[in-house]
C-alpha cells in the first residue's frame, strides 16, 4: 500500500448481507466528520489491487478502531474471517480495544472472547450507536506524537522520538521513520528507526528497507534484516535480488542472512 493511502477512524467489517446496518453506520460516523473504510465507498481505490493485502493493511494498520457488525452471516464468508483476524493481529500486538463488535445477534465468532464487551442493535437504535462510536473515537484521539521533521532536534532528541515510536506502532509516521532510516547522520537513530518500521510490519517500507540493507552500522543492517524477514514471502523475491545483485558486500552478505531466517520460516 502506497504511504500516501488514508487513515481511517473507522474501518467496518461485515457479511454482504448485513449491508444495509454497514451503510447506515458508516453514513452516520461519516455524516459526524469521521473517516470511514466501507467497501462501497472504495470501489476506485479497489479495482486492480491484491485485495487480500490490500485489506489486511487497511484492518491491522490503516484503522484506529475496527467494528465488526456481528450475525449468522458473518462467519460463514471468507473475506469478514480475514478482515477479523487482520484486525486480532492489531489488536493483540497493541492491547488495545481496537476489535468494537456489534451484534446483530448472538453467534459466537471464533477468536472473539465471550467476555468482550458489544453493542446490541437488537436492543438499541442504529442512532445510539453510532453517538458512542463517535465518542469512542473522540476520546481515544491523540495529537501526533512526533514531528515530520526531524532536522532541527539534536540526536538525543531523534533517539528518543524512535524508541517512542516502537511502541506507538502508527503508520501514518512511517515517512518520517523511512526518511530516519535511510539519511539520519547517526547509527543509533537509523537503528531505532529499523526497529520501529519492524513493528508496523508493513509492505509499504519495502523500498526504504531494501536500501538500508547495505548500511555502514552492523546494528542498523541487523534490524533491518529482521523487519523484512517478518515481512515474510512478499519481501523473498526483492531480498534475493539484493542477495544476487548489488554492489554493497554488506549489503548482499544481510540480505543472505535474511533468506536464511526466512527459508527457517523464522517470520510472523
Amino acid at each position: 500500500m502506497a504511504d500516501n493511502e488514508p487513515f481511517y477512524d473507522v474501518a467496518i467489517s461485515f457479511a454482504g448481507e448485513d449491508r444495509e446496518t454497514a451503510e447506515m453506520l458508516a453514513a452516520g460516523l461519516k455524516n459526524r466528520g469521521h473517516t470511514v473504510f466501507y467497501d462501497f465507498w472504495e470501489q476506485g481505490t479497489l479495482w486492480g489491487k491484491d485485495l487480500f493485502q490490500h485489506l489486511d493493511e487497511v484492518y491491522q494498520h490503516r484503522s484506529r478502531y475496527c467494528v465488526i457488525i456481528i450475525s449468522k452471516h458473518y462467519t460463514r464468508r471468507n473475506w469478514p474471517r480475514h478482515e477479523l483476524r487482520s484486525a486480532q493481529a492489531r489488536g493483540f500486538k497493541n492491547s488495545v480495544e481496537y476489535v468494537l463488535p456489534v451484534r446483530l445477534d448472538d453467534t459466537p465468532v471464533p477468536g472473539l472472547p465471550e467476555t468482550i464487551g458489544y453493542l446490541d442493535l437488537r436492543s438499541m437504535s442504529i442512532d445510539r450507536a453510532i453517538e458512542l462510536l463517535t465518542n469512542k473515537i473522540k476520546c481515544g484521539q491523540t495529537p501526533a506524537v512526533f514531528p515530520i521533521d526531524l532536522h532541527d532536534l539534536n540526536e538525543e532528541e531523534r533517539e528518543s522520538i524512535m524508541a517512542a515510536a516502537v511502541f506507538a506502532k502508527d503508520i501514518r509516521q512511517l515517512p518520517m521513520l523511512l526518511s530516519a532510516l535511510n539519511t539520519d547522520p547517526s547509527a543509533q537513530v537509523r537503528a531505532g528507526a529499523a526497529l520501529a518500521i519492524d513493528q508496523l510490519r508493513t509492505p509499504s517500507a519495502m523500498a526504504g528497507l531494501l536500501v538500508a540493507l547495505g548500511d555502514v552500522d552492523w546494528f542498523v543492517r541487523s534490524n533491518v534484516g529482521w523487519a523484512l524477514v517478518r515481512l515474510g514471502r512478499i519481501a523473498l523475491p526483492h531480498v534475493q535480488s539484493v542477495a544476487e545483485n548489488s554492489f554493497s558486500s554488506d549489503a548482499a552478505d544481510m540480505a543472505k542472512l535474511v533468506l536464511e531466517r526466512m527459508k527457517q520460516g523464522e517470520w510472523q
